[in-house]
């Protein structure tokens, strides 16, 4: 793992979190927060669920194995997915379909 390196764990990381942002601002009533453009942010993906309590939606998926994170932003509280290059592109549609069923 150590051959790895820093920038393929970059890439990766962009590849999954641009495979999490684009099926997520296909689905109905989510708020994507961030920039638009991949250069211009980190793997971290952020968003809410209209009609849904951030906790609620971190505490149903929990119940799957989904481990999410609420942090607040501005007063304002968000759901936090956070790829990295130790997840694979099925955990991450796993995700997408587990919140597409919320």
């Amino acid at each position: 793992m150590l051959n790895f390196g820093i920038k393929n764990i970059y890439e990766k990381n962009q590849y999954l979190s641009n495979i999490l942002r684009e099926e997520l601002s296909n689905i109905p009533n989510i708020t994507l927060y961030g920039p638009d453009d991949p250069n211009k942010r980190t793997s971290i993906v952020s968003f809410n669920i209209k009609g849904f309590d951030s906790q609620e939606i971190v505490d149903k998926l929990e119940k799957q194995n989904i481990i999410l994170a609420v942090r607040e932003i501005m007063e304002k509280k968000i759901v936090r997915i956070s790829p990295h290059f130790y997840n694979n592109e099925p955990q991450i549609l796993q995700v997408i379909d587990a919140i597409k069923k919320l």
